[in-house]
């Protein structure tokens, strides 16, 4: 059985590509994807990745100054999963990690998924521009509320985002 995004993904690449991107992009003008997302619960963890590979597929120059950079901002919570009842939380979300981090290394090659890819394997060099990752401890081991964490990462987006805009 396909999973989600696997079933949707051509209504997917519609919805980004079609439909959101190529009106931006109509006089030769470049576009940065900030994907936001949790690695914390479920199989859906993993459509990360089906979602990475299907935006380079379509866009495979990852320049930040000329082409279509990927940027991530995910959330690697939580040191309290019991409460959140989510299962089968660490397996799925080392699994993500561990796939995010073969493909940007260029060591996974996933099935490009929906009737553009026709069951081809990925073979960008450079899927993802940036990671950045958000856990429930800092660098001190002190516990971050997900609000707190909403902030940090919001700000980091933004930092980059007028950097970005500013050429810096």
């Amino acid at each position: 059985r396909l999973g989600q995004f696997a079933s949707n993904a051509d209504r997917i690449r519609t919805a980004i590509c079609d439909q959101k991107v190529a009106p931006l992009t109509v006089n030769g003008n470049q576009c940065a994807f900030h994907i936001f997302a949790s690695l914390a619960g479920g199989t859906g963890s993993g459509a990360i990745v089906d979602l990475v590979t299907l935006l380079r597929t379509q866009y495979p120059e990852a320049d930040v100054d000329t082409g279509f950079p990927i940027f991530l901002y995910l959330y690697v919570t939580s040191d309290d999963f019991e409460e959140a009842q989510v299962g089968y939380f660490h397996q799925n979300q080392f699994a993500a990690i561990r796939d995010l981090n073969a493909l940007a290394c260029s060591k996974f090659r996933p099935t490009i998924l929906g009737s553009n890819g026709g069951g081809a394997m990925f073979t960008e060099d450079e899927p993802i521009t940036q990671i950045l990752l958000s856990t429930s401890l800092n660098d001190r081991n002190q516990r971050l509320s997900l609000p707190k964490q909403h902030q940090i990462v919001a700000e980091s987006a933004f930092e980059r985002i007028f950097a970005y805009c500013n050429g810096d």
